[in-house]
């Protein structure tokens, strides 16, 4: 499907390219697709593959672009169940990461947006210093919205600056990072 999207190993054959995918993440990019009067990228990648990465931080690559608002264009049961896991684990991992006591949603989101770049050597030469800023600030309300349940779970604003949050039962992070994946 869509084979003109492919590069040149589109001449190969689906199951070459298949092959191909499951070697870096797991995952097949197709870059400067014109869709409509847009340039899109977009990648392919197996059900296996993906609901490894989203559970298990298998790869940190999918799961952790996951981490951030994204439109999806197709949605099922277990892939809902799957990405709430990735939510959640983010959230839990970047609370730990953190180890505050008050922090504004802010700080969270760039926690979460980190831990995708966190042991990418692009960080540190190449690419934007601000990238994670670049990402979070002008998409704050849309982080607020895909986080919502999660914060209300875990999170309550101060009593004395509602801009700070903290944890609703501090006690109740230490037991959580069990529930983090293992690798």
């Amino acid at each position: 499907s869509n084979s003109i999207h492919y590069s040149f190993l589109r001449l190969f054959g689906p199951s070459f390219i298949s092959n191909i995918q499951r070697l870096p993440a797991g995952v097949y990019y197709n870059t400067l697709v014109k869709m409509d009067s847009h340039l899109i990228k977009y990648g392919v990648i197996s059900s296996e593959d993906l609901y490894k990465d989203l559970t298990e931080w298998h790869w940190m690559y999918i799961s952790g672009r996951l981490h951030k608002p994204v439109l999806l264009l197709n949605n099922n049961n277990k892939l809902t169940k799957a990405l709430e896991c990735n939510l959640h684990s983010a959230v839990l991992c970047s609370l730990l990461l953190m180890n505050k006591k008050y922090f504004a949603l802010e700080e969270l989101f760039m926690q979460i947006t980190r831990l995708s770049y966190m042991g990418d050597f692009r960080m540190l030469v190449g690419e934007d210093r601000n990238k994670i800023e670049n990402i979070v600030k002008p998409n704050l309300s849309h982080f607020r919205k895909l986080y919502s349940s999660i914060i209300n779970e875990y999170l309550e604003p101060d009593t004395n600056n509602e801009e700070m949050w903290r944890l609703r039962n501090p006690l109740s992070l230490e037991g959580k990072y069990k529930q983090l994946p293992l690798t």
